[in-house]
């Protein structure tokens, strides 16, 4: 059964990844063509046909050295100096985000002073296990032994699925028959404690009603039968496609042509500077920088688009980002500090800013009713999709991780740090719609005007929890 299941999960992420490299890419109209950026797989920059007026430019006519020209111009013309710099997270198509990119960037445009720069990469489940499967051997494409050694790899994910069944059901199952919590797990010492150290953090409220908690569980008890099929389909492919995308958040900056095996068995020893689209983007946002030093950047990425903006931090680290904001993010504790950690000290005036959901919404969150293993993205990782080793290593978006994770932060920084758990029907912290956000993906939803100062920040100081 495991088997066959997974051969047609493996079978529809092959003719996923043929059908993505056949079908034509969307339209893109020149005021969207100002305000993004699209990466693929591999970093280097994906070409769309650009409509002018009643001209299309093909893919063929696309160079995007020109692309990054006209972000630039479009920039100086527009008399705007705070630049929004905001990347999407993962499990995304670059259609899907190219279509979105437009409806953020007129929205952002019109009710607010930013300039912004949406940043698109290819992150979609089926591309990246197609691209685990095929072709990446230990870090670099390989074309001969990419293809010979795909059986073995897909032997060894559903090894892995299966003999981790019992260790994933166990985990996913903990909380089928406890009460629902209604509040986040969070003592009056605690509070007292984040209180004197100085971190502004809240959490709102839970008024989910009893009855509906009590249905869900019973909703979620009915599907273990499933479970017990559709957990080794995320374990076999969903791990293997998580690493990937990691990968392409390092890609996006340095592609990896340079380490490559080529046809004659030599590769390339000569330096490579950064390469990949992100980079030559900040490169000339670096330039506009040393131009002008009154544009400053602030940096806005939901899921896994944090991982991202951790590399870019650490490669860009002398441009002004006086607000970082991380929506639900998927990155480590640890990839964090490593990257904000030092940036702050050296900048007094940077705030950061993680969001977060209600403890219970993360851990309830229900897929296709029950179907799939229950909670967020952000619980599957670290329950199975990501290897933590410490505590460090558990995903900076989760409310009790994140809470968890104070007394490592440097008593300077506190004061400049905002942790925000949005309440579930909480009218205190869901402002602009009381019914989200409740579920991971609901930080993308342009409703929200997650891009305003309003939604990171908090009303009062007066509780923690």
């Amino acid at each position: 059964m495991f088997i066959k299941f997974n051969f047609i999960f493996i079978s529809a992420a092959v003719i996923s990844g043929i059908l993505l490299c056949s079908c034509s890419t969307p339209e893109v109209d020149v005021f969207t063509m100002e305000h993004m950026i699209a990466i693929n797989d591999d970093g280097s920059p994906h070409k769309y046909p650009v409509k002018i007026d009643s001209k299309v430019i093909s893919t063929d006519e696309y160079v995007y050295s020109n692309h990054v020209n006209k972000i630039i111009s479009s920039i100086k013309k527009s008399g705007r100096t705070n630049i929004l710099i905001y990347v999407f997270g993962g499990m995304n198509s670059l259609d899907s985000t190219i279509e979105r990119s437009a409806i953020y960037a007129k929205d952002i445009s019109d009710t607010s002073d930013y300039y912004p720069i949406l940043v698109n990469w290819e992150s979609s489940l089926f591309d990246a296990y197609y691209d685990h499967l095929m072709w990446y051997r230990r870090g670099v494409r390989d074309p001969y032994f990419g293809p010979v050694l795909s059986p073995f790899y897909l032997i060894a994910d559903l090894g892995r699925a299966v003999t981790r069944l019992p260790i994933n059901i166990v985990y996913q199952s903990l909380g089928s028959f406890s009460d629902y919590e209604l509040e986040p797990e969070s003592t009056a010492f605690e509070d007292k404690e984040i209180k004197k150290m100085g971190i502004r953090a809240f959490a709102g409220k839970d008024y989910t009603p009893a009855f509906y908690r009590i249905t869900r569980n019973i909703i979620y008890m009915i599907g273990f039968p499933t479970r017990i099929i559709t957990t080794p389909f995320i374990d076999a492919g969903g791990k293997s496609a998580w690493d990937t995308m990691l990968r392409r958040t390092q890609t996006a900056f340095q592609i990896s042509h340079s380490l490559n095996i080529k046809k004659d068995g030599k590769f390339d020893v000569a330096y490579s500077p950064p390469n990949g689209a992100l980079s030559i983007l900040m490169d000339a946002l670096s330039d506009l920088y040393a131009q002008n030093s009154n544009y400053v950047f602030t940096l806005l990425g939901h899921s896994l688009g944090p991982v991202m903006i951790n590399e870019l931090i650490r490669r860009y680290p002398n441009l002004p980002y006086p607000n970082i904001v991380y929506m639900a993010p998927a990155c480590s504790i640890k990839d964090a500090g490593n990257a904000i950690g030092p940036y702050m000290k050296k900048n007094p005036n940077t705030v950061f800013y993680n969001l977060c959901l209600h403890e219970n919404a993360d851990k309830y969150e229900m897929m296709w009713w029950a179907i799939l293993p229950r909670g967020s993205i952000l619980e599957w990782i670290d329950t199975f999709l990501g290897s933590p080793l410490v505590l460090t290593d558990l995903t900076l978006g989760k409310w009790n991780n994140a809470i968890r994770s104070l007394p490592m932060v440097s008593p300077e920084l506190r004061p400049r740090m905002v942790i925000k758990a949005f309440g579930i029907n909480d009218p205190e912290t869901n402002t602009i719609l009381l019914e989200i956000p409740d579920a991971h993906t609901d930080f993308s939803n342009p409703k929200l005007r997650f891009w305003q100062p309003a939604f990171w920040q908090i009303k009062t100081m007066t509780k923690n929890k």
